[in-house]
């Protein structure tokens, strides 16, 4: 049986080639990355040993403050008992 030259196999080969060269030439213009995000700046400052132990010293002196103490937990009151009912009588 002639198929007129081409097989599906090379059908099949030659559509996923132009597909792939499309997408390399038009990929770059349809699908550029977002412009990337700028890292925020800290500006730091230096300080000498003196300055630093000057510091430390100071968080040193610090006194916290008293932890308060915890109080018991309260043990909760049962409510009151619903009122029976009063009997209704027999019918005679």
């Amino acid at each position: 049986m002639d198929t007129g030259g081409m097989d599906k196999g090379s059908i099949i080969s030659g559509v996923g080639h132009i597909g792939v060269i499309v997408w390399v030439v038009l990929g770059d213009f349809l699908f550029s990355p977002s412009a990337p995000v700028t890292p925020s700046a800290m500006t730091v400052e230096t300080i000498s040993t003196q300055q630093f132990e000057e510091l430390a010293d100071a968080a040193k002196a610090v006194t916290p403050a008293p932890e308060p103490t915890p109080t018991p937990p309260q043990a909760e009151t049962p409510p009151d008992p619903a009122p029976e009912p009063a009997p209704v009588p027999e019918p005679a």
